[in-house]
């Protein structure tokens, strides 16, 4: 069975759609990687599930939309999709990921100089209660 031209350029746009939801997730690993939370072991982890599941997704679309079939011009169409996200809205969702990661951190160290604070605070109240040694028993008996 034969593809139409009707039928490849079909598929050919839902590749790029698909490009488009593979780049979507890839900000989502982006945006992991702007906490800076990340070991080397960690982002190469991250990268494997990527890759992990961009392969599946492809060979899902392939076999739900392709006939099962590997066509160049599926792959390219999803690179591209893939492309089009990053350069386009990728652009917009760093800079707003990075502001993101720059307010959670300062949030963050906020809130452990609050807490720091308020721990200085309850020791200097309880330091007399916990420094507190209370009389011998021999200078009991010596009254």
């Amino acid at each position: 069975m034969e593809y139409t031209v009707t039928d490849q350029l079909t598929v050919f746009f839902f590749a790029i759609v698909l490009g488009l939801f593979l780049g979507v997730l890839n900000d989502v690993f982006r945006f992991l990687r702007f906490l800076e939370i990340n070991s080397r072991v960690a982002v190469f982890i991250q990268d494997i599930v990527f890759m992990i599941i961009c392969a599946v997704v492809s060979f899902l679309f392939a076999i739900a939309y392709n006939r099962g079939e590997v066509r160049l011009f599926a792959v390219f169409g999803e690179l591209l999709g893939l492309l089009l996200f990053r350069y386009t809205v990728g652009l917009v969702t760093g800079k707003l990921f990075r502001f993101i990661a720059i307010a959670i951190k300062k949030v963050i160290k906020l809130g452990k100089a609050i807490i720091k604070f308020n721990i200085r605070i309850i020791i200097k109240l309880f330091k007399p209660v916990i420094s507190w040694k209370p009389i011998h028993r021999k200078k009991l008996a010596k009254n």
